[in-house]
């Protein structure tokens, strides 16, 4: 069985993350990686680095899944972390997606409707984190939070609303899927963002 190594840069310090498949059978249903992009995470939540390490993890097994790898790089939030988060400086090259993780306060400020989880524009996806932690009561707050990332920079990546992972709404039922495992991008879905990241040219671009 092949085992599924995430490398994800927190600050200074390099976390491995490690997911096994639930089986042979499932492992040889993952496309070979034709892609990868890298993910700058700008954390204003300050959510935890635990609960953000195991959140990155989830959103990378899905795009795994559809053949694309994300890289992750923990940004600064002031000019008085640049030391500490070299890796953001330092990850610019190739494809690249920023995510910013945002408080209640900036989702207020930004005039975002309540029941809205994240949202997309050119260039940057944001996370409204008190929100995902409110929806996710009776789950694992990781695996919410890592299915809103994945749907958030699917929607960067070029992706529109439609049935599963990139849902408008949020219910009960699909939670349930995503606990267990049972939310991906569909094949044309993955197909559309590979073809993106392979031929060097984003939906923004």
């Amino acid at each position: 069985m092949h085992r599924i190594l995430f490398h994800i840069v927190f600050g200074s310090q390099l976390l491995i993350v490690l997911i096994e498949p639930a089986s042979q059978a499932a492992t040889q249903l993952l496309p070979a990686l034709s892609a990868r992009v890298t993910v700058h995470v700008y954390n204003y939540a300050r959510v935890s680095c635990e609960t953000l390490v195991r959140s990155e993890a989830e959103a990378s097994r899905l795009f795994e899944s559809a053949g694309i790898r994300l890289d992750w790089a923990e940004c600064p939030l002031s000019d008085s972390e640049l030391d500490k988060f070299r890796s953001c400086r330092q990850a610019w090259d190739g494809a690249n997606a920023v995510l910013k993780i945002l408080p209640e306060r900036r989702a207020r400020e930004m005039r975002r409707p309540l029941n809205e989880l994240g949202f997309t524009i050119p260039g940057t996806s944001f996370v409204f984190f008190d929100r995902v932690r409110e929806t996710s009561s009776g789950f694992d707050l990781f695996v919410v939070l890592g299915q809103v990332m994945a749907h958030e920079i699917g929607h960067l990546l070029g992706l529109h609303h439609a049935p599963g992972l990139m849902s408008s709404t949020v219910s009960r039922p699909l939670l349930l899927r995503a606990e267990h495992k049972l939310l991906s991008f569909s094949p044309q879905q993955a197909k559309q963002i590979r073809g993106w990241l392979v031929t060097g040219h984003l939906p923004s671009d």
